[in-house]
């Protein structure tokens, strides 16, 4: 499977409740991406490495796809007659699908900065390192819990 592929069939549109769920499916896919992204992204920040810096720019074009394919299929799901919970859940996930690809687009940022340090032969110190660590520990992890509620958001569902 091709993991930038939208997993959404405008089929589903027929019965919305089941499109809605596979929404939220796609965002809590969409959120493992790009928490891959960000633990690549503080390691890539200490060592460097060129190969990684190539593999979060591929996966940043990954995430940019599955939030345009997200955001296409979510704004069909809104106009369909769905109820105003419902059209309150597809708000939220156009707002939290467009967070998450911004998350992605941080780590490519923080990426050609790593790159700009290995060109200009520069580094960290070491508290700095380890401050940064802690940092990027924190963000993940708040990120994991958020991925996890709308993975939990899901199962409640079915």
């Amino acid at each position: 499977m091709d993991e930038g592929q939208v997993l959404l069939d405008d089929r589903m549109l027929e019965t919305p409740s089941i499109a809605l769920q596979s929404t939220v499916s796609e965002m809590v896919r969409m959120g493992h991406v790009v928490r891959g992204t960000m633990n690549r992204t503080r390691d890539v920040l200490i060592t460097k490495k060129r190969e990684e810096i190539e593999k979060i720019r591929e996966e940043e074009t990954i995430a940019d796809g599955l939030c345009k394919g997200i955001t296409e299929y979510a704004i069909k799901l809104n106009t369909l007659s769905i109820n105003e919970k419902e059209h309150q859940e597809v708000a939220s996930i156009l707002q939290i699908v467009s967070d998450i690809e911004r998350v992605s687009d941080y780590c490519e940022n923080i990426s050609e900065f790593a790159e700009n340090l290995k060109d200009q032969k520069a580094s960290f110190s070491e508290i700095a390192r380890e401050e940064i660590q802690q940092m990027e520990d924190v963000c993940i992890d708040c990120f994991r819990y958020a991925i996890e509620h709308w993975k939990s958001v899901v199962k409640k569902r079915r």
